[in-house]
């Protein structure tokens, strides 16, 4: 079976990431294997790495490698933008994991530390996804951004609800809500509760 970079780049391409054609690289940060892809966007970022040793020394070093890699990406990609940006790391292994392998991918995954961390194995006969716990990447389980029949709107809002969200947009919150503590301690009413 191949690596699953077709059905990886589909599922990125559809929540509005797109792959970078060359890995970027970080003074002393190790450079990434040839077989690491990398996509990106303005409010996410997805490396995937598969992994060719089925053992959990390869799974570790792997997992620390790729988040100390995200993380120099997700500063750099942060800089740039102004924003947060979510990191996804996905490290995909050859075949399905032994139970001491599995046992390191629940631990790995359980770290929240830099990004989210997401272990897949491809699994035979698996229609229709043949990649196992891919779509458990919370990214690529989002709905089809490219063509979205439904538009969002606003709630309808009550009269007090729209008066506060008029002083947010005007002020801020953090003005708002001086304005409000302000009120409060000279016997005013605060404009919510």
């Amino acid at each position: 079976m191949e690596w699953p970079y077709a059905l990886v780049d589909d599922l990125c391409q559809k929540v509005g990431l797109y792959q970078c054609a060359t890995l970027p690289t970080f003074e002393g940060i190790e450079r990434l294997p040839d077989e690491a892809a990398f996509w990106i966007s303005d409010y996410a970022c997805l490396l995937v790495w598969p992994i060719s040793e089925m053992n959990t020394k390869a799974l570790r070093a792997a997992g620390s490698r790729g988040q100390d890699w995200l993380d120099h990406a997700l500063a750099d990609a942060e800089g740039k933008s102004g924003g947060v940006i979510d990191g996804y790391l996905v490290l995909v292994l050859p075949l399905a994991p032994s139970a001491e392998v599995a046992e390191e991918a629940r631990r790995l995954e359980s770290s929240t530390q830099v990004c989210r961390k997401q272990v897949v194995w491809p699994e035979t006969n698996a229609k229709p996804d043949p990649w196992r716990r891919l779509l458990n990447v919370t990214v690529l389980g989002l709905p089809d951004s490219r063509s979205s029949e439904v538009n969002a709107d606003w709630p309808q809002l009550d009269l007090e609800a729209q008066e506060i969200w008029q002083r947010v947009d005007k002020s801020g919150h953090n003005a708002a809500a001086e304005e409000d503590i302000e009120e409060s301690r000279h016997g005013g009413k605060p404009a919510h509760r």
